[in-house]
Order: C-alpha cells, then sequence, then structure tokens
C-alpha cells in the first residue's frame, strides 16, 4: 500500500527500527522524519522526575523479566501489554502513554506482532526523543504463508513472518542482548554492570536450553497440537513438528479442524495445547473429536525461564504419552 508506514506492513521484521549500535545511532522510519542521538535520550531522563532510574518500555511481560535480569535496581520497567491481554487486539491506555514520556528507551519485539504493527509510530510520536530498541536484531526469522478468503481473494496466498520470536531460548539470548546494547548506550557508566548480569542471564538460558535438547532427544513422537500457531521457533530448535488449527495465524476453518483431527488420530496425539489469551472453543471441538483434553499454555508469561521450563514440561509430557498410546 502506497505510503503505508513500515511499522503498519505485516511483512515489516523491524529492521529500519534498529539502532546501530556500533555508531550509537537511531534509525526511525522516514514517515516520522526524525534523527535521535543519545544527548536527546539524556534529555528525557532529567524530564523524569519520579525516578533516578533509567525508564524502559517493552510491548511484552516476556521482555519485562529481560530487562530486570540486566538492569536489576537501576531500570524501571513499563509493560505495554498486560497479564492476560492479546497482541493482536490490545491497544494502549492513556496510563501507558503517560509512561511513554517518562522513559528513555523502548525495546520492540520488532517481529511485527500486532500491537507494534498498529501503535508503534503512535507511541513513537509520544516521545520523540526515546531510544528503540529493535530485539529481533540478528534472529532468524521462520517465513510462514498467510491465507485470505473471501469474495475479492478467493484463496490468495500471502508471505509473512512468524512474530513469536520469544518462544525460543536461542532467540531470547539474541533479543536480551539487544536489550542490553541499548542499555548501555544510555547509560555507559553502568556499563560492567549490565554485561555482567547479562551473562548470567545468557547462562541461565544456555543451562535451559541444553537441558530441553537433551530432553526432547529421546522421543520418538514429536509431534505436537496447539490451536494458535505460537510455537514455530520452539519446534525448530528442538526438531518438533507443529500442528496449529489456525492456519497462518487465520481463524480455524471447518478444513483446516477437520485436518487437525485427522493427524491427531493418525499421531496419536490425546493434547490441543491453547494459550490463556485465546478462547478455547476451537481446541474444545477438536479434543471432543479425537476424545482427548485441552491443556493451558500461557506464551506471554512475564516470568519467563520459569514459564518456559512449564511449557517444556508440558509438551514433553503430552509427546511421551502420545508414544504409549
Amino acid at each position: 500500500m502506497p505510503g503505508m508506514p513500515e511499522w503498519q506492513n505485516k511483512n515489516f521484521r523491524g529492521k529500519n527500527l534498529i539502532m546501530t549500535l556500533s555508531c550509537h545511532k537511531l534509525y526511525l522510519p522516514t514517515a516520522i522524519m526524525l534523527v535521535v542521538t543519545l544527548l536527546a535520550c539524556a534529555g528525557c531522563k532529567e524530564n523524569n522526575t519520579s525516578s533516578d532510574k533509567l525508564g524502559v518500555c517493552v510491548s511484552i511481560l516476556p521482555q519485562a523479566e529481560w530487562v530486570k535480569a540486566i538492569g536489576g535496581d537501576k531500570v524501571d520497567v513499563t509493560v505495554m501489554i498486560p497479564p492476560g491481554a492479546s497482541p493482536h487486539v490490545y491497544e494502549p491506555t492513556a496510563s501507558q502513554m503517560k509512561a511513554m514520556t517518562n522513559s528513555e528507551i523502548y525495546a520492540a519485539v520488532g517481529s511485527g506482532i500486532e500491537f507494534e504493527l498498529n501503535f508503534l509510530g503512535k507511541l513513537l510520536e509520544i516521545n520523540p526523543g526515546i531510544l528503540l530498541v529493535d530485539c529481533s536484531q540478528g534472529v532468524q526469522l521462520i517465513e510462514v504463508e498467510e491465507h485470505q478468503h473471501g469474495e475479492e481473494h478467493p484463496d490468495e496466498h500471502n508471505n509473512s513472518y512468524d512474530p513469536h520470536i520469544w518462544l525460543s531460548l536461542t532467540n531470547t539470548g539474541i533479543m536480551a542482548t539487544n536489550i542490553c546494547n541499548g542499555i548501555v548506550a544510555t547509560d555507559p557508566d553502568n556499563e560492567e554492570y549490565y554485561k555482567q548480569n547479562l551473562n548470567q542471564y545468557l547462562n541461565e538460558l544456555d543451562e535451559m536450553h541444553q537441558t530441553f535438547k537433551q530432553g526432547f532427544s529421546n522421543l520418538v513422537n514429536r509431534v505436537f497440537i496447539i490451536q494458535h500457531p505460537s510455537m514455530g521457533y520452539f519446534a525448530r530448535d528442538y526438531g518438533l513438528i507443529q500442528i496449529a488449527a489456525e492456519e497462518g495465524g487465520s481463524d480455524a476453518t471447518i478444513q483446516s479442524m477437520v485436518n487437525v483431527i485427522e493427524q491427531a488420530k493418525q499421531n496419536q496425539v490425546k493434547i490441543i495445547f491453547v494459550s490463556p489469551q485465546f478462547p478455547p472453543n476451537v481446541a474444545d471441538a477438536v479434543a471432543r473429536e479425537i476424545e482427548g483434553t485441552v491443556e493451558p499454555l500461557d506464551t506471554l508469561a512475564e516470568n519467563y525461564c520459569e514459564n518456559m521450563q512449564n511449557i517444556f514440561d508440558l509438551m514433553h509430557g503430552a509427546m511421551a504419552a502420545s508414544q504409549t498410546t
């Protein structure tokens, strides 16, 4: 669409929103026509009279743990999408808009989540001096095929990217490093403190990744079924097969549900995972047909490492059970 800002383009992966850390510059979309320097960010901090801490805004809850792990007691984190809300439909509140004016950094997921596609440009206009960090920089995105149905486009296919990059421990290591670089660029006096915290967190992520890798290695049946296709990066990390009722992130159709039911029976899968941010009606319908059960799987919990361990336990248990049925 001509004239569409890049952050409203579903194929946008945040390339032009990343701060080039090697030269400490920030590049924003030309539609905003702003040139931001670190001096501007320092000026924002002077206006933040409520706290001496570095103000960091993030889009989703998992990012909050990364910022806190790196920044410790030197950062104050504001999360845009609260617990239980969906990134697909949530709109920022007045209090969140106000928090933007008192923040020095915005850490965007950068992979194309709908909240950022819809609102990132408006949020940046509130505080044009904010330092924008694209957490997706360096992450290898998974290309997916979107299906559009209707009178004008009876069977149109568009290529996009899976935005759920945080549901991978290896991706999270990259994303946390990008956040750390942004924090250090804004507060270089505490660089050693931030980098030490980052290294500790990266070690924790790596230990967990190795444990998961070993845990999944002995499974024969590596298929899991989920309502919303959010676990593609997790599946890629460990050689698993994700079957989703919602094709390409679109609403489930009768045909897609029939396909899922057939694959569930073929692979002896009896558990359907569903995120609490989505209504479970599709998962419930599939579970009835296969005489299975629906299990909640939170993909947006703030306690990131604890939640990833829970996801591993749920998936490993489901796939191990399918091997014995």
